[in-house]
């Protein structure tokens, strides 16, 4: 029997290179979904939040495994909740992510949207309690859009009420600014409302400021947003502490 040629031992070879490196490249894409996985476990656990997913960014995975640090992680969800108020169409994007010990991410960035019928329920809810007998006989719509919030009510005997209301961030507040009031169509002031409809409107708006209190430490919003959709909001942070959500 002869021995076999070189050139088949050379094909035997790289043969046996490119098994090893299509099983060493599945073993990493397997191993990076299971963790992108656990996130988005962990997001629907301590977030509420609803078709998460998550995914680990770079290649080879197994060597940031191996260093113990993820250099970039990308989460989405169809909403979470934070300390009670709800966010839809979230995006989450995290850098440089120990994966043991202390998490401590190198940077943090989410977005999301405040979504109209939230802010129409704290609206409503604040001018019922602040109004008395007046805010219980007042129904305020709430709508969003073309960069403003706007707020609507029928007042009995003085016609349509509109006031424009823009959001501004400071910490993880959402102050509701009062820009622009009309009765009729006409621009007025809130002192010359009638049945003190201009106190309850500044009390109720105060009482009806969103508070995304359930933020990470090192966390702090941004940006403020008004879409048709609602308010979307961004929040950045460096050095965030995110341990809590991996116990």
């Amino acid at each position: 029997m002869s021995a076999p040629r070189p050139r088949s031992r050379l094909r035997r070879a790289l043969i046996i290179v490119v098994l090893a490196l299509v099983a060493l490249l599945v073993a990493d894409r397997v191993t990076a979904a299971v963790v992108g996985s656990r996130i988005s476990a962990v997001m629907t656990t301590d977030l509420a939040a609803q078709d998460a997913r998550a995914g680990v960014a770079g290649f080879p995975f197994l060597t940031q495994l191996a260093a113990g640090e993820l250099r970039q992680v990308n989460a989405s969800a169809g909403s979470i909740t934070l300390e009670g108020v709800e966010l839809e169409n979230v995006a989450v994007d995290a850098s440089d992510l120990p994966i043991r010990g202390e998490v401590i991410a190198g940077s943090v960035s989410l977005a999301g949207t405040l979504p109209t019928t939230s802010l129409q329920g704290l609206v409503t809810e604040a001018v019922q309690e602040r109004g008395g007998l007046v805010g219980a006989a007042v129904e305020v719509t709430v709508s969003t859009g073309d960069g403003v919030i706007g707020l609507e009510a029928a007042i009995l005997g003085f016609g349509l009420l509109e006031v424009d209301v823009t959001p501004r961030a400071d910490g993880d507040v959402i102050h509701l600014d009062i820009t622009d009031v009309r009765l009729e169509g006409t621009d007025v002031d809130l002192a010359s409302l009638p049945f003190g409809l201009g106190d309850l409107l500044l009390e109720a708006l105060s009482d009806a400021t969103p508070t995304i209190s359930g933020l990470p430490p090192g966390m702090a919003l941004t940006e403020v947003r008004v879409t048709d959709a609602g308010v979307r909001v961004r929040a950045v942070g460096s050095e965030v502490d995110l341990t809590a959500y991996t116990d």
